[in-house]
């Protein structure tokens, strides 16, 4: 993991990833478009505007107020992982003063996030990957790489925020997180699906279609290798059973990370499970801000099987026989609100268990961790 790309090796990864400013006839990129689209934004933005108690400390957006505060560091973090919560807090904090600007019209925040990416431009040395070999860097790019896509986008129609600047954003992209996020994750789909997130998001803000195409193809192979549906033809689950944690009942909605408990932490059932699909989600909603609504309407049976398993097996507290150890994780994460949006409230699915979920959130406390940004506060009602 600490071997440096060569030069040439990386003159080569920059000219894959299609210098900032190429262009791309194809698609006609929508802005914003990322994992917020203009809808979404608008919504939040208007529900603020009708009533300012919401932003307050104790009001619902507090959260991402409190996040959404001056940057006054110097440097960037490290890129080993003894630095990814470091970077992470970074990222977020950038994410956060975005959608803050956006909801708010304050210019206070804008320059909050504009700060974040001045250091990052300039200081940060880039994921660092063994060529052929997956490993913590490609999963460390796609946390951050999500959360600063994601900001960018949001972002990018600040008045403020110049074209050299944004392009000095384009550039970290392609050279210090594209190498990583390009490597494909073998090792564990999770970890793929969470590099498809931040592909798909710094593709839209970089306008390069070459990224956003590589990345719905990676997402077009990856969903049968890490969500199950019995009408999945060519993949031998059984014969893989080791990697997918030996689920001792395979239903619609079983993933390649149900079953985690025989690994530790314990009690880790639909923990990792809840990264994935968010991961999922967020890259379909991407699709759709682009105008692309096959990659929802594709996998509408797919993922909401899953969503819909994984929230029963979270609000009864058991595995729903699926798993030897039938106990599921205490974790509870903001996985499910950009899929019950979409699924749910645009198309009119009825997903009973998501729903009942989602009801119910108030009585548990809802985490946002790295690539997962308070989708209940983007995305929901």
């Amino acid at each position: 993991m600490n071997a440096r790309w060569s030069s040439a090796q990386l003159a080569i990864a920059v000219i894959l990833a299609a210098a900032p400013g190429a262009v791309f006839a194809q698609h006609t990129f929508v802005h914003p478009g990322a994992v917020n689209g203009k809808a979404e934004l608008e919504k939040v933005r208007q529900r603020i505007q009708r009533d300012a108690s919401l932003w307050s400390s104790v009001g619902k957006y507090g959260p991402l107020r409190a996040l959404a505060t001056p940057h006054t560091k110097v440097e960037a973090p490290c890129n080993a992982q003894r630095c990814a919560e470091v970077a992470k807090a970074d990222a977020k904090k950038a994410y956060a003063n975005a959608l803050a600007w956006y909801y708010t019209g304050d210019a206070q925040y804008a320059d909050n996030a504009m700060q974040v990416f001045r250091v990052w431009t300039t200081r940060f040395e880039g994921y660092k990957v063994v060529p052929g070999v997956s490993g913590q860097s490609q999963l460390n790019a796609g946390w951050i790489g999500a959360l600063f896509g994601s900001a960018a986008e949001v972002l990018r129609s600040y008045a403020g925020w110049s074209e050299r600047e944004q392009d000095a954003v384009k550039s970290m992209f392609a050279t210090r997180f594209y190498p990583a996020l390009h490597q494909e994750s073998e090792w564990n789909g999770n970890n793929d699906l969470t590099q498809i997130d931040a592909l798909m998001n710094i593709a839209v803000f970089s306008e390069n279609e070459a990224w956003l195409n590589e990345a719905k193809d990676r997402l077009r192979r990856r969903n049968p290798r890490f969500f199950f549906l019995s009408s999945d033809a060519g993949i031998d689950y059984e014969s893989t059973s080791l990697s997918w944690y030996k689920p001792t009942h395979w239903v619609a909605g079983v993933t390649q990370e149900t079953c985690r408990t025989n690994v530790t932490p314990p009690n880790d059932n639909g923990h990792h499970t809840q990264y994935a699909l968010a991961s999922a989600l967020r890259a379909a909603e991407v699709a759709w801000n682009q105008g692309d609504r096959s990659v929802y309407s594709e996998n509408q049976t797919r993922y909401t099987t899953a969503m819909e398993l994984l929230a029963l097996q979270i609000t009864s507290g058991n595995m729903q026989g699926v798993c030897a150890d039938n106990k599921t994780t205490a974790s509870l994460f903001d996985t499910w609100t950009i899929g019950y949006n979409h699924y749910h409230r645009r198309i009119g699915l009825a997903l009973p268990n998501t729903g009942k979920l989602l009801e119910n959130r108030d009585a548990r406390f809802f985490w946002s961790d790295w690539n997962i940004f308070y989708e209940s506060l983007t995305h929901g009602e």
